[in-house]
This record gives structure tokens, C-alpha cells and sequence, in this order.
């Protein structure tokens, strides 16, 4: 009895620890704070496969918004359709106002095939809380 006792724990264990290592696989993490944001867009500036996708409103955009990004409002009718003709081979960093909607994006794409994606936690608003700049117009 305790024999079986103790190769199910073993094998339990492994179980684990395999499942956890497949958690921490780099392609599974999606998401980047802003320090790491900023370096990621300093890196990828020049890049033409890289996109910097805001999915706040037309208005939000407006009122301020990272250089270079380009805008998909999150609450449009069409917006999986906007998502659609996205290029998948591309790397996304995405971002809204708070990060709930961009993660909530960052789904949507990694459902629909999109390989690199990556959202921006605390959004916009914690960008500007740290002073990071915004292009407005």
C-alpha cells in the first residue's frame, strides 16, 4: 500500500512540475509592463513587423496616444473583422486605457492564430503616470 501511496505521488509530482514548467514557456507569457513596453517599442521602432495597436476609442486616441500606434476601437461592431485583416506573422503590443480591453483583444488575436502578441499592462494610464510620452492631436 504505501508503495502505490507513493509512486501516485510521484507521478502526481512530475504532473506538476511539467504542467508548471509548460506555464512559464516564454511563448505563453503575454503580457509586458510598461518599462518593458518602452524597450520592446525602442527596439522595434524601425521595424516594419512590429505594431503598436491602441484598442481605445477614436475619441481616447485622440486625446493622447503612444507615437506610431495605430487605432482599433475595441467596442466597434466590426472590430474581430478589423482584427481579421491584421497581418498574423506581425508582433503586436497592445494597449487601451486600463488593460482590461487589451487584454481582452490580446485573446481574441492568440484565439485567432496571431503568434506574437502582447499586452500592455496598465494601459495608457499607467504609461502617463510614469511620465512616458504620449502623442496627442
Amino acid at each position: 500500500m504505501f508503495r502505490l501511496c507513493a509512486l501516485v505521488l510521484s507521478v502526481v509530482t512530475v504532473l506538476c512540475f511539467a504542467s508548471f514548467g509548460k506555464l512559464l514557456k516564454a511563448e505563453d507569457v503575454n503580457s509586458f509592463t510598461t518599462e518593458a513596453a518602452a524597450k520592446m517599442i525602442a527596439e522595434n521602432k524601425s521595424s516594419g513587423d512590429f505594431v503598436l495597436l491602441d484598442v481605445r476609442t477614436p475619441a481616447e486616441f485622440k486625446e493622447g496616444h503612444l507615437e506610431n500606434a495605430t487605432q482599433l476601437d475595441f467596442h466597434a461592431g466590426d472590430f474581430a473583422t478589423q482584427l481579421s485583416k491584421l497581418d498574423k506573422k506581425k508582433t503586436f503590443l497592445v494597449y487601451c486605457r486600463s488593460g482590461n480591453r487589451s487584454g481582452k483583444a490580446v485573446n481574441m488575436m492568440k484565439t485567432s492564430g496571431f503568434a506574437k502578441v502582447y499586452d500592455m499592462l496598465g494601459g495608457i494610464t499607467k504609461w502617463k503616470s510614469e511620465n512616458r510620452p504620449v502623442i496627442s492631436k
